[in-house]
């Protein structure tokens, strides 16, 4: 398992600390995440991986034309 700060998520991500933070605070389904004590709050990479994939946007490709032969 992977553990990762908040910073270290916005980082990795490129959004800001405080996007992660209102992940962490939604009132619905919110991101996972485990407070550590003075250590900080912490999120493990793989339960965010599976919380992200519910946002995934899915594209219907019949609905896309081939510029070539338009």
């Amino acid at each position: 398992m992977t553990y990762l700060t908040v910073p270290e998520l916005a980082k990795k991500l490129h959004v800001n600390r405080d996007k992660v933070y209102c992940w962490i605070n939604r009132q619905s389904n919110p991101l996972p995440a485990y407070n550590e004590g003075i250590r900080g709050i912490r999120i493990i990479e793989e339960e965010f991986v599976e919380w992200y994939k519910q946002y995934r946007i899915n594209r219907r490709v019949d609905k896309l034309v081939d510029m070539k032969s338009a």
